[in-house]
Parts: structure tokens; C-alpha cells; sequence
């Protein structure tokens, strides 16, 4: 019965958009590869070249845990972000998807910008509160690689729009280079740092990528956070940061102690001075419902 009443014909197959869809996402295979690639080649040549799983254990907890917090922070913000771009890009045009970017930065720079000094000033003790002492030796791989996640997501952000004008070919091949810059340090540094010459190509691969984003990001599409937000937030993080150098954090003893006293003064001196000097976050968190709408 199915087959009587289901008709299928080679000429009905539009055959210009079937060859078009493959000239997009073939290369976007090779993206993924790639990206896994970039991800996982760390943890290969570490067992290669030190032929120690502790080395290899100690680098994998740091990073699984950062790129956990990665996932959560990318995941919902791209999956909001991407339709509605691309919705505005087909739609508007690219001035309207530059004034989406403008608003969607400003509070993710803060954002971005306040869990990185966070990350970085806090990250082991948070892991070793999380994991136990016996991971204290992953707290600076978490540390980098976790401050790295957070800053690389507002080039991302930034230099979002190779995909809006279906450029697949050049988004692969800034990813091979990522993962070739990664490679090419991997077999400089390991040797001479251990795991940590790992977490340093990681964090330069991942930069490499953000960075060659925006700079082939079209200019009629390419929108950096603004100057006053940047100051603001980028001030506000280095006073936490000489916060918590002052403070001295190493007369407490447990980890949960150091974490709680570095976020207070997280709060004071980063979140409070960013209300107080951008009166457009603090209408963010009271009207955000408002606020976000793209009209």
C-alpha cells in the first residue's frame, strides 16, 4: 500500500539546492572534527610526550570542570542568539544585527568580564571546595582555562558573522588554524612546562580562534563592546583583583572560607561600582524583561 501511494521521481529533485546545501555544511563537518579535535589533542600528546597519566588526570579535571562552566554560560546565550541573528540579519540587514550585538554585549561584557577576575582569582580554591584537596594540583588549569571560556565568548560574540553571509570555508579553516596553533605550542611547552605548557596552548589556540574572527569578521557586521563599558568593567576587575591580593586570602585555611571572603569582595568591588557607574545594568536587572526585547 505504501509503496502504490508514494511517489518518488529523480526529476523532482532540485538538484542546484541539494549541491548548494552540501557546498555549506560539508565544511562545517570538518568545523565540528576539528573543534573536537582542538578540545581532546591536549590530553593525547600530554600521554605521548610525559607518558604520565597523573599529568594527564590532573590536566582533565581542571578542564572538564572549566569547560562545564563554558557550556553553561555558551550553550543558552547561542542558542537565544543565533535564530534572532539570523532572523534580523535576512530580515533587516546588518546594521539592525550590529545594534542586536550592542545590546547582547552590554551585559555580557559585565558578565564576561566580572566571572573571568572571578575565575582567576578564586578558581583553585572554588575547585578544591568542589573536588576535595587531592585536586588542588587541577586549581590553576581551571584558573586559565576557565578565565579563557569567559573572555573568548565576547570575541565570539563580536565577531559573530561569517556564518550570517555562508561562509563556511573560512570559519573551517580559522578553526584548522586554531588547532594547529594548539599543536604547533603543545609540542614547545609541554616539554618544557609539563601539563600547565598544555593549558597555556589551549588558552592560545582558543585566542587565536577569537581573535582571527574578528579580524575577518565583515566590518558592516563587526561590533566590539563599548568604550565605556570596557573601561568600567575592565577597572572594576582590577580593583577586586588588588582586593583580593591585599586581602591576603592565605590566613584562611579552608577552601570554602577563601571563597566566601573573595566573593564578598566580589560584590563590593565589582559588581556594586558597575551598578553604580552603569545605571543601565542596574535597569537591566529591575526591567530585564523590558529591556532585552529586540523591537
Amino acid at each position: 500500500w505504501v509503496k502504490r501511494h508514494l511517489h518518488f521521481s529523480r526529476s523532482a529533485i532540485d538538484l542546484a539546492s541539494y549541491r548548494a546545501s552540501l557546498h555549506y555544511s560539508l565544511p562545517l563537518v570538518l568545523n565540528e572534527i576539528a573543534g573536537a579535535a582542538l578540545v581532546s589533542i591536549d590530553r593525547v600528546m600530554l600521554k605521548h610526550m610525559l607518558d604520565d597519566y597523573a599529568a594527564v588526570g590532573i590536566y582533565t579535571v581542571g578542564y572538564a570542570l572549566a569547560m562545564q562552566l563554558g557550556v553553561l554560560v555558551n550553550a543558552p546565550m547561542w542558542d537565544a542568539f543565533n535564530p534572532v541573528a539570523n532572523r534580523v540579519h535576512g530580515l533587516e540587514g546588518p546594521a539592525r544585527v550590529r545594534a542586536l550585538k550592542s545590546k547582547v554585549l552590554l551585559p555580557a561584557t559585565y558578565a564576561c568580564i566580572g566571572v573571568a577576575a572571578a575565575i582567576w582569582a578564586i578558581g583553585s580554591d572554588a575547585l578544591q571546595m568542589l573536588s576535595g584537596p587531592s585536586k588542588a594540583a587541577s586549581g590553576p588549569v581551571f584558573a586559565w582555562v576557565g578565565t579563557m571560556f569567559a573572555l573568548v565568548l565576547l570575541l565570539d560574540l563580536s565577531g559573530y558573522g561569517l556564518l550570517l553571509l555562508k561562509r563556511p570555508k573560512t570559519v573551517t579553516a580559522l578553526m584548522l588554524l586554531a588547532l594547529a596553533v594548539n599543536i604547533g605550542l603543545n609540542l614547545i611547552w609541554i616539554p618544557a612546562y609539563g601539563y600547565m605548557g598544555a593549558v597555556y596552548a589551549t588558552v592560545a589556540g582558543y585566542m587565536t580562534l577569537g581573535v582571527t574572527r574578528c579580524m575577518l569578521c565583515p566590518r558592516d557586521l563587526f561590533q566590539m563592546p563599548e568604550r565605556r563599558v570596557l573601561a568600567i568593567a575592565i577597572g572594576s576587575a582590577t580593583v577586586f583583583l588588588l582586593a583580593v591580593y591585599f586581602a591576603d586570602l592565605s590566613v584562611f585555611h579552608a577552601p570554602w572560607q577563601r571563597v566566601a571572603v573573595a566573593g564578598g569582595l566580589w560584590l563590593s568591588c565589582y559588581v556594586a561600582p558597575v551598578l553604580v557607574l552603569d545605571h543601565r545594568v542596574w535597569r537591566l536587572v529591575t526591567h530585564w524583561r523590558t529591556e532585552l526585547t529586540i523591537r
